[in-house]
């Protein structure tokens, strides 16, 4: 069967073990590689939850790292502002919303 030229244009992959990697990427790796294991564990019995959707004002800090700071100077100005929602006197971030700004923001620049 021909390969089509967009496959053969592909270089092929090396094995993991014949790439050349520098000290930190392979202390990186084992590391990963050692909590994998307890990972897909911890998974597959439900005990590793995806993140909320609603994010408070250190959780978005975190998110954007930026300081909480500028997080409320962010949600407080008058020209497209860091949407937020009121919850009792506390604000909440929707991800959904903060991931649409952050992509506005990047359009503008």
């Amino acid at each position: 069967m021909a390969r089509s030229p967009a496959l053969r244009s592909l270089a092929p992959v090396q094995p993991v073990a014949q790439r050349v990697i520098d000290a930190t990427t392979a202390e990186i790796v084992d590391a990963v590689l050692a909590r994998l294991p307890d990972v897909l564990v911890e998974f597959l019995a439900g005990e590793i939850k995806p993140p909320p959707e609603y994010l408070t004002r250190a959780e978005c800090a975190e998110l954007l790292r930026i300081s909480v700071a500028q997080l409320d100077i962010l949600s407080s100005r008058d020209v497209d502002p860091l949407p937020y929602q009121l919850v009792g006197d506390s604000r909440r971030f929707w991800r959904a919303d903060v991931r649409a700004w952050v992509t506005r923001q990047k359009a503008k620049a």
